[in-house]
C-alpha cells in the first residue's frame, strides 16, 4: 500500500482594515437581537462581513456585504434568531474578502 500524506500551503492575506471595529450588541428585552458593528474602512469595500454571537448555550450568526463605496461604514447585522444575553457572550466577526 502507497502511503499517503496531505499537504499544506501557507498564503500571504492582505487586511482590507488595519484598524479595530466598533462592536455594539442591541438588545431586545433581554436579548441580543442584532449587532452594530462601525469603523469599517472603505478599502473592505464588497468583502462579507460575517458575525456570530455565542452567549455559551445558544449561538446565532448574520452576514453584511460593504458596499462598493463610500466609507467608513457602520452597519447593523441582524441575527438570524435572538439570543439570550448574558455576562459570557462571545461575538466573533470575520471579513472575506474583497
Amino acid at each position: 500500500m502507497a502511503s499517503r500524506s496531505l499537504g499544506a500551503k501557507g498564503v500571504a492575506v492582505p487586511r482590507c482594515a488595519t484598524g479595530a471595529f466598533t462592536i455594539v450588541p442591541n438588545l431586545s428585552g433581554a436579548n441580543v437581537v442584532s449587532v452594530t458593528v462601525g469603523q469599517i474602512p472603505a478599502t473592505c469595500a464588497n468583502g462579507t462581513l460575517q458575525l456570530t454571537l455565542n452567549n455559551g448555550t445558544a449561538n446565532s450568526s448574520g452576514s453584511w456585504t460593504v458596499p462598493a463605496s463610500g466609507g467608513p461604514f457602520s452597519t447593523t447585522i441582524t441575527l438570524a434568531t435572538a439570543v439570550p444575553a448574558n455576562d459570557a457572550d462571545q461575538i466573533d466577526i470575520s471579513l472575506n474578502g474583497p
